[in-house]
């Protein structure tokens, strides 16, 4: 049975048709961007983006499950009036208001054989979308949403040490940054090929990814 709050998201498509977004990662580069320029733009924000000082973004999600057991009520705390978009059955059990529910649907994010029309009102309780890293959930939530340009910021995409805009060492471990980097690029591919007028453009300061186009901030 599909979680009721899955329906809701059809609220979100095409809401924001031929807009220009901001996406936000977690990278230490975040530090270089200020919140003038951050609160431009209609934005989406993952995992501790809570923990900006002086920013929220507009929408949020995270697809970690550490996030929701160790975090959620900071989250929750700061982010309570925001629409969350959390990945259903994974995060059935973190519940509160403005939460909506997408299905996610294992395999390869792109292409693949049941995609159909790039995206339907139904892709995110009925299809379904997948995802290596959340970041991959943003860029698929903004297209759903109807963005004709995607800005990224503080996606490092990198490992070294610090490898979050805030202090301290929650995450540790070894992610997979190439299986990361091929996703950004499979996704830019498959949504130029439906809507050959997006744009996407890398602003990060700092950045290893190799499939989106570098970009200044400055120049926005």
């Amino acid at each position: 049975m599909l979680h009721p709050d899955i329906l809701l998201t059809e609220n979100f498509h095409n809401l924001h048709e031929g807009e220009t977004c901001l996406i936000i990662g977690n990278g230490p580069s975040l530090n270089d961007i200020p919140n003038h320029f951050l609160n431009q733009y209609t934005t989406f924000g993952s995992n501790l983006i809570n923990r900006r000082k002086g920013f929220t973004p507009t929408y949020y999600s995270t697809v970690d499950s550490r996030v929701m057991r160790e975090f959620r009520g900071e989250i929750m705390a700061k982010l309570f009036h925001i629409p969350k978009f959390l990945p259903s059955p994974n995060l059935d059990q973190w519940t509160g208001p403005n939460i909506y529910r997408f299905r996610h649907r294992p395999g390869p994010l792109w292409p693949h054989a049941l995609a159909g029309e790039l995206w339907p009102r139904e892709l995110l309780h009925d299809k379904g979308i997948t995802y290596t890293t959340v970041t991959h959930v943003l860029m698929q939530l903004a297209y759903y949403m109807g963005f004709n340009t995607m800005l990224f910021v503080g996606l490092d995409n990198t490992p070294r040490r610090g490898q979050h805009f805030y202090s301290g060492d929650e995450w540790k471990g070894q992610p997979d940054m190439d299986v990361w980097d091929r996703g950004y690029g499979a996704l830019r591919h498959g949504m130029i090929m439906s809507r050959p007028t997006i744009k996407m453009w890398n602003l990060s300061t700092y950045s290893e990814v190799t499939t989106i186009p570098k970009g200044d901030w400055r120049d926005w």
